[in-house]
């Protein structure tokens, strides 16, 4: 199968416990970003915000929790990074993103 984290998404269905820790971290202090389309036909290169969703830890243990997380729910994630005493999990790209939703119960058409 692989590592989720070298390989991207795969079509892993996670347990119910893996959805339901993912979606209370979300709650917590999580966030999403899209793009938007028609600013990046408009605006080209220039435009750089792309798919992402933050999850947000308090300590390292939480970090190590929500990496575990999504490597069973076979999601990639980027490298982790410090923002006002937490560390955020960002996860890149559309792909990713839209399974994360999915996860979640959300269905966003983009």
């Amino acid at each position: 199968m692989g590592n989720p984290k070298l390989t991207g998404i795969l079509t892993v269905t996670p347990g119910r416990n893996v959805i339901e820790g993912l979606e209370s971290y979300f709650a917590a202090n999580g966030c999403v970003r899209i793009a938007d389309s028609a600013r990046r036909n408009a605006e080209g290169q220039k435009y750089k915000k792309g798919y992402e969703v933050r999850l947000v830890a308090t300590s390292l243990d939480e970090l190590f929790d929500i990496q575990g997380l999504l490597v069973e729910a076979g999601i990639s994630f980027g490298r982790p990074y410090v923002k006002v005493r937490r560390i955020v999990q960002p996860i890149y790209g559309r792909d990713n993103v839209k399974r994360f939703l999915e996860l979640m119960g959300e269905s966003l058409d983009f």
